[in-house]
């Protein structure tokens, strides 16, 4: 019918022209009424319509025509499209063949991260750039990151990976997939200010967004950052220099309430528990995510990569991680600022610890003194946490499988809490207290009551904590608190006692008598 149908359909209109007009003018409107929709129909809704349908080009369409048309006559033409259909759907399955399905096929050549990823890696800004703001125009800025741009960083690390290119190169497509984002949040803004001028506002920074150990890492920053800053969170990126052994000391956290650590390593695990366990020790409120933007095949399913990087949370998508995010930043809008320990201060409690002298035995000895105090308050679990990662813990025998779950090299958030407030503690219901409902690593360990006490040395350096830990929610008294106050003094003042006897008996071995 494509073919036959337009002569069928004009024989009655021609025949009923030529049999009403005595002159030839309405023939020749007839026939080149039939001849210009013909050629419109055949030669552009057509292909257009076929190759949709089909998978084939418009003009893949035309030239079989053409040439079936040429090489059988008639039955070529009704033969063309069908034929064409079959080379492409050979080209697309025989690896031999699959020219044909590029020359023919309607399917783009590359896909689009690949056609991100060729641009950046020779470098070719305005191109991508481009690319990008088409897609932003169509779509949103994080469906361009998430589908399109980490991909394509993806493809660049899995090339590294493989020594396909060299740190040279790598570095040039971090820097221009940075530029690209700084171009996509201008042209962002400036749509945003046609439609509504002057309602920008800048907020804190309260998501600090760091690069985990290349610049592609730091190129997933960025993108994080501009999709947050676009929903009115205020983000900064640090380059992968900030998370380095000095310069993680030194990273400023004030006013911190989310840190994201952006991976492209398969394997980001070692690298981020050291990162986290560090941040977790000064800032234990901030909450911690994770970024794993190449996980190996099936890890992200395991449900346990949170847990082995010390993380409040890990996400492989984009839309995950900016969705989770904000949830933690209205709740900690509503709670307010929370304590967090400084990098000298944190220095000055380790010097403190260390000048106390625990050993080993005298280690045992606090073990013990936690013993007492679980049973004084009758809880299952007394702890004594220390800065220097190391938990002591205590309870009764029939606490033994809590104790197994409880964290440990001061992953808790509670006793991190108290060692950066420099205060007490007290969560009577863990799950009902707004600033720990939502911590695994509280509530996964099955702790429903908290009371901690610092360890405060006679100079004022908090060296760790004394906590009581209960597995169903109670009540805690101003008397008790009085009394796990007092016993965390008598247990710093029994501590520097003994350092004291320890001294005096060194330095008693260490006298020179003279010879007789």
């Amino acid at each position: 019918m494509p073919y036959l149908g337009p002569f069928l359909a004009a024989i009655f209109p021609v025949a009923l022209a030529i049999a009403v007009d005595p002159g030839w003018t309405m023939l020749f409107w007839v026939v080149g009424l039939f001849v210009t929709a013909e050629l419109v129909s055949n030669n552009v809704v057509e292909p257009w319509l076929y190759g949709s349908s089909t998978g084939l080009s418009s003009l893949a369409i035309i030239i079989a025509a053409i040439f079936w048309t040429m090489l059988w006559g008639p039955v070529g033409l009704f033969l063309a499209t069908p034929l064409t259909v079959c080379l492409v759907v050979m080209g697309r399955y025989v690896p031999q063949l699959e020219f044909l399905g590029v020359l023919l096929g309607s399917d783009p050549v590359l896909a689009p991260e690949e056609q991100l990823y060729q641009r950046l890696l020779a470098g070719n800004l305005e191109e991508a750039v481009e690319f990008a703001e088409n897609y932003v125009d169509e779509c949103s800025s994080r469906e361009l990151y998430d589908n399109v741009g980490i991909p394509a960083l993806r493809l660049a690390e899995n090339d590294r990976q493989r020594s396909s290119i060299d740190t040279n190169y790598r570095r040039l497509v971090a820097d221009t997939a940075i530029s690209v984002v700084r171009e996509v949040d201008d042209h962002i803004r400036e749509k945003a200010n046609a439609v509504d001028e002057g309602n920008h506002t800048a907020q804190r920074p309260c998501v600090l967004c760091l690069a985990g150990r290349t610049e592609l890492d730091h190129a997933a920053a960025e993108m994080l950052a501009q999709v947050l800053e676009e929903r009115t969170i205020g983000a900064k990126v640090l380059p992968p220099i900030a998370v380095s052994r000095g310069a993680l000391e030194q990273l400023d956290l004030q006013g911190v309430d989310v840190v994201c650590l952006s991976y492209f390593h398969p394997q980001p695990q070692v690298y981020a528990r050291y990162v986290f366990r560090r941040l977790r020790r000064r800032a234990p409120q901030v909450k911690l995510a994770a970024c794993c933007w190449n996980l190996i095949a099936g890890t992200e399913q395991t449900g346990e990569l949170k847990t082995q990087m010390a993380a409040d949370a890990a996400f492989a998508s984009l839309q995950a991680c900016v969705e989770q995010v904000e949830a933690w930043v209205g709740r900690a809008a509503a709670l307010g600022d929370t304590p967090q320990l400084t990098a000298d201060a944190e220095r000055a409690q380790l010097a403190a610890l260390r000048g106390l002298g625990l050993d080993a035995s005298k280690r045992q000895d606090l073990d013990e003194a936690s013993r007492k105090v679980a049973q004084a308050f009758n809880v299952p679990i007394a702890l004594v946490t220390l800065v220097d990662n190391i938990q002591l813990t205590a309870a009764e025998a029939r606490a033994q499988e809590v104790q197994a779950g409880l964290p440990s090299n001061h992953e808790g958030s509670l006793d991190a809490h108290v060692i950066a407030a420099g205060d007490m503690l007290v969560s009577e219901d863990v799950t009902e207290d707004p600033r720990f409902a939502d911590d695994p690593h509280v509530l996964e360990r099955g702790i429903r009551f908290y009371a901690g006490v610092p360890l405060r040395t006679s100079s004022g350096h908090v060296v760790g904590c004394l906590c009581v830990i209960d597995t169903q929610p109670r009540e805690f008294t101003d008397r008790d608190r009085d009394r796990l106050q007092e016993m965390a003094k008598q247990l710093m003042i029994d501590i520097q006692s003994a350092r004291v006897a320890t001294g005096v008996e060194s330095d008693s071995s260490r006298e020179v008598h003279p010879a007789p």
